[in-house]
């Protein structure tokens, strides 16, 4: 990544884009990393503790939980799953059963935890690019 970065900054960019193009690839490699390749485990929650099936990346699920943590993930993000409109099996009307995702009531607090949260990472992820991008223009 150094190398690569090396060539776009000093070849083809001026050195703040450049700077800027290898930061947002970095962390596009890193992200990716993490979601999808890194060995990790299932960890979903089967009512009192966490699949520890091993699997890679976060956001996949192991053979038995992948659906459902997919549907997890989604409500989470207050959206249905699209996948639900297609996942009628041949003699059944339903979809498969399991848990009913999006279905409970989330209190006051929990909602405004979430909030908090979130807005928590937002501001450390600019709090940290800016960090960085004062450092390079600094130079």
């Amino acid at each position: 990544m150094a190398g690569i970065g090396y060539i776009v900054r000093h070849l083809y960019l001026s050195p703040f884009w450049g700077t800027v193009a290898v930061g947002a690839g970095w962390i596009f490699v890193v992200i990716i990393w993490v979601l999808v390749i890194m060995p990790t485990w299932c960890d979903y929650d089967v009512g009192g503790r966490s699949c520890t099936r091993q699997v890679y990346g976060k956001v996949r699920g192991c053979y038995q939980h992948s659906r459902l943590k997919r549907d997890a993930m989604w409500a989470a993000w207050g959206k249905r799953n699209p996948g639900m409109a297609v996942r009628l099996t041949w003699g059944n009307r339903y979809p498969e059963p399991g848990r009913l995702v999006g279905a409970t009531v989330l209190s006051d607090k929990a909602a405004q935890q979430g909030a908090y949260n979130v807005s928590m990472w937002i501001f450390a992820a600019v709090s940290a690019v800016a960090a960085v991008l004062a450092l390079f223009l600094s130079m």
